[in-house]
């Protein structure tokens, strides 16, 4: 009932990210991996300003065994989110994943300078 409920919202706003969102994490709970990515993407794609919104699907991507191809989209999106320090913890972890120590410690890095600047500026 809940998969038509969701269904029936986007018909009325197919760009309604939060219904994509949850839409995506009921696809999980069904084991449908390739319908999930599929909304966890839309759902980034109709507000790809939202860093909440690339970092849930990079998590998929993650928790899917996909980091490749998280590493490549992170890797065209990290300038317009540079300042988001949850984007460079997202960075590390799929660093980590694919055994790029080095550069996951240089993000994690940069999560602590961030977080540094970001708590001596308030």
């Amino acid at each position: 009932k809940a998969l038509k409920n969701y269904k029936k919202a986007l018909k009325l706003d197919p760009f309604m990210a939060s219904c994509r969102i949850n839409l995506a994490r009921l696809y999980d709970q069904l084991s449908l991996e390739k319908k999930a990515l599929q909304e966890y993407k839309k759902a980034w794609q109709s507000e790809s300003s939202s860093p909440d919104l690339l970092i849930e699907y990079l998590e998929a991507l993650r928790l899917y065994g996909k980091a490749s191809k998280a590493e490549k989209i992170l890797s065209k999106e990290i300038i317009e989110f540079e300042n988001e320090s949850m984007i460079w913890n997202m960075r590390g972890l799929i660093k980590k994943d694919l055994g790029k120590f080095d550069e996951a410690k240089n993000s994690f890095e940069n999560l602590y300078i961030s977080f540094l600047w970001t708590h001596s500026n308030s």
